[in-house]
This record gives structure tokens, sequence and C-alpha cells, in this order.
């Protein structure tokens, strides 16, 4: 699959040159070796022989295991903490200065336990207690891509009102969910539509069936409304939106 002779349990999918094509595929091959149908979601967050053999014992249900890992965990300097980053900032994190440390800060299931109102500042809070228990004390580096820029931002905030020193924050491609806010419903979702029908028509037979398979099931878990559970993107979404200008 991805043209190597050797792989080992601690390897990196993505580093050895995976990418979101071949992790549907990897899905469906691991279903028919295994048996067990792993989401895509997974092998972004565990892409690792070593993370992703629990998960097949387990039958594709896991346990408990922390989000937030150093991507690029070696190195004394100042750490950057990417907010939601996962594998896909691998490339960014190699090119970070390699004394820099690089960490996803995610929040984790047991975190959201304590989420109760679901606001921008709320899980940005939960955020600032993570980082807080990684790094005590500043000078802090904060990142984040899309809506994570925003919520990086709003733990950048945080800290600054509790005394601590950020010396950098950096928002990548993030826009101001004020504006959206005046945007129709239907304007929207077409433009959603939009996006998923190029997306799939640059993928070809099971690469496509999976793909399909996924945002179906994504539209279905939101009609069925709050009693499924949304992923901390979501909620991250959710919350810059409700918070205005």
């Amino acid at each position: 699959m991805l043209g190597i002779d050797q792989c080992g349990v601690h390897d990196n999918f993505f580093d050895l040159g995976g990418h979101s094509l071949l992790v549907a595929k990897l899905v469906r091959r691991i279903d028919q070796e295994f048996g067990t149908r792993l989401t895509m979601s997974t092998v972004f967050q565990s892409p690792t022989i070593e993370h992703l053999a629990p998960l097949l014992q387990e039958g594709g249900h896991p346990s408990f295991r922390p989000r937030t890992v150093s991507i690029q965990p070696i190195g004394s300097r100042t750490p950057m903490f990417w907010v939601y980053g996962g594998p896909f900032f691998s490339s960014l994190a190699a090119r970070v200065t390699p004394d820099h440390p690089f960490v996803n800060i995610t929040l984790d299931p047991r975190d959201e336990r304590d989420i109760t109102s679901g606001t921008l500042p709320q899980i940005a809070g939960l955020l600032v207690r993570k980082i807080k228990a990684l790094q005590p004390r500043g000078p802090y580096h904060l990142g984040g891509w899309c809506v994570s820029g925003l919520m990086a931002y709003e733990v950048a905030t945080q800290l600054v009102a509790a005394g601590d020193q950020v010396d950098l924050v950096a928002i990548v491609g993030s826009h101001n969910p004020a504006y959206y806010l005046s945007f129709p419903a239907w304007k929207i979702r077409a433009s959603k539509a939009r996006y998923t029908l190029s997306r799939l028509a640059r993928l070809r037979g099971r690469l496509a069936l999976d793909y399909a398979w996924e945002r179906v099931k994504s539209v279905l878990g939101q009609m069925r409304g709050p009693s499924v559970p949304i992923t901390n993107f979501e909620r991250i979404l959710n919350a810059a939106a409700r918070s205005g200008p």
C-alpha cells in the first residue's frame, strides 16, 4: 500500500507517505483481514501499529486513550501547542526548529464530561488546563488552523488574562464566525455539498464509496439531533458560531 518493504510498530502511517485517500484503503483492508470496521478518524488519531493493535483487540471500540500527544517530542525550547493538530500537521512539525517540541493539544473524552454550555470560552478553558498541566508557566506558543485558530486565540486570551506571557499565536486560515451568521442555512448547506461532491469526483472505486459512506454517516448523525455524540471539531465550530462578533 505504501510501497515500502518494512514498517516498525512505532512508525507513523503519515510519515511513511500515507494520506487521506490511503486511509480509506487501509480501513477497508483492516476490515477484510481482521473483520473489524474502523473509522477513518480512528486512523488519523492512532496512526501507528502500536496504537491500532489495541483497537483491533477491542473490536474497534477504543477504551480511553489520551488525545493530547507530542507530534515532535524532542527539544528544550518553548513548545508549540497546536489546537486539534493531529498527524495532518506532522510536516509542519518537522519544519519547525528541531529543538522546538510540537504538541497536539486536544480534549479527551473525559474532558467532555466537563462541557456544560459548550461555549468557546468554556472549551478554551479546558484546553488551558491541559496546557498548564504540561507547561505550568509561560511564555506560550499557540497555533490552530481554521476554527481551531479561533480556539487558539481564545486560549491565548485566557492565558494573558491570568497573567501569563504568550509570545506567539499562529492563526492559519481562520475567519470571523460572525460573518457566516448572516448566511442563510441553505447557502451553507449548498457550499458543503459542493465541497463534498468535488472531493468525491477525485476518488475512484472503493475509495469513493468509503468517502461517501463517511459523509452519509455524518449527515445522519446531524439529523438525529443532540443524542448523537459530536466531534470535538464540531464542538469548536458550534461554539465559535455562537460567540458572535
